[in-house]
């Protein structure tokens, strides 16, 4: 589906290195996908949807095929929900202690914004957990020339943070005091329905890959649900992990063979946590969107959406995830928000997309696809 945007990397090699083959040479392909439109959108009308549609056919030199009737018996049937929380319900502070940065490196700016952002997003010990983890792995930012002074100030400000959301915690500044976010306090909820019979896998995509790893680090340090029965074997899958805070685990990725090291080691570490959930080691997945597309995880049977939905094809590829028969899928929704995409407009969108593929399977008929000349 990339295909169908026309700057994308995998549109231009079709332009350069595929039209211009003689047509006899030309490789036969099947391409899969539950997302023919990267760039759909709930504002476009059926002719708009056409023209993205055959630009995409052209592009590929290809006619677009809906799932086969016969096979209907075969299609999953995901039962899709909104999970509503209020933030305005949060009655505590998540503001952190300011950093002085005339200590620290200013490479560390736009990493502590994140720290704050994660605060904000799931609450004080979730973000408490993070950081004490975190001060066991991060590293110097040698590249950037951070002094080992300014790095021993990032780690007694990094321990500041952490004394400061403790005693926060601790002193119960709201009564029957947990230290989540509503929004967190939801996910916990819906997770302790989901997990408490039989013992069930799933996946909560989140935006951040701080998000992502912060909650894993809680889940599996904190194990909160312990008391309820309740079991969760987390694991984290994102992209680039140690660039969140730089030189986290000592890495670095401006040479060449280091690129190339990290490469193969993503591709190891999803193949490692695909199958531990698979074989249940784990049984809740915490990724972004690294793990939408093209990676199949059998066993899944929920998926929750932690963060607003944004695009049609992310919302169809995060669903397509849970592979159950009987699977559920799950949008927490804020409801102080305003939603970028909300379920009812996507599961309409999604819709129109499949019925109008499978209408022009007969109804268009591209007589001669795009040729490029071959000096194109």
């Amino acid at each position: 589906h990339y295909a169908g945007t026309k700057d994308h990397n995998y549109a231009t090699i079709m332009k350069l290195f595929y039209h211009t083959l003689p047509v006899g040479l030309r490789p036969h392909v099947l391409g899969l996908t539950a997302s023919p439109l990267i760039n759909a959108k709930v504002s476009d009308t059926a002719e708009r949807l056409q023209v993205k549609l055959g630009e995409l056919e052209r592009t590929l030199d290809s006619k677009l095929h809906g799932f086969p009737e016969e096979l209907a018996d075969c299609r999953k049937d995901t039962k899709e929900s909104i999970v509503y929380f209020d933030s305005l319900l949060d009655s505590f502070s998540t503001k952190l202690p300011e950093p002085d940065m005339t200590f620290l490196h200013k490479s560390r700016r736009k990493e502590l914004r994140q720290l704050q952002a994660l605060c904000d997003d799931v609450g004080l010990q979730v973000t408490s957990t993070y950081i004490i983890a975190l001060l066991r792995e991060i590293g110097r930012n040698e590249y950037d020339h951070e002094t080992i002074e300014q790095f021993n100030d990032l780690k007694v400000y990094l321990s500041q943070v952490v004394v400061h959301l403790n005693r926060q915690v601790d002193e119960g500044d709201c009564g029957d005091f947990s230290g989540h976010t509503e929004k967190m306090s939801t996910l916990v909820g819906l997770l302790v329905d989901l997990l408490k019979h039989d013992d069930p896998v799933g996946v909560v995509f989140v935006e951040r890959r701080i998000t992502a790893i912060a909650l894993s680090h809680y889940f599996n340090q904190n194990k909160p649900l312990d008391h309820l029965g309740v079991d969760i074997r987390s694991d984290s899958l994102v992209r680039n992990a140690s660039k969140i805070f730089k030189y986290l685990s000592n890495s670095s990725s401006h040479d060449q063979q280091v690129v190339d090291q990290d490469f193969l080691h993503q591709t190891k570490r999803i193949r490692s946590v695909i199958n531990k959930l698979r074989t249940r080691e784990t049984n809740v997945l915490i990724a972004t969107s690294v793990v939408e597309e093209g990676v199949d995880v059998e066993a899944c049977s929920f998926i929750i959406s932690f963060d607003r939905m944004k695009t049609i094809k992310s919302y169809i590829q995060m669903k397509g995830r849970a592979r159950q028969k009987q699977a559920s899928f799950y949008t927490l929704v804020d409801k102080c928000e305003s939603q970028i995409l909300d379920l009812p407009d996507a599961q309409k969108t999604e819709k129109r997309i499949h019925d109008f593929v499978a209408s022009s399977q007969t109804a268009i008929n591209l007589s001669q696809p795009t040729r490029y000349p071959a000096n194109a």
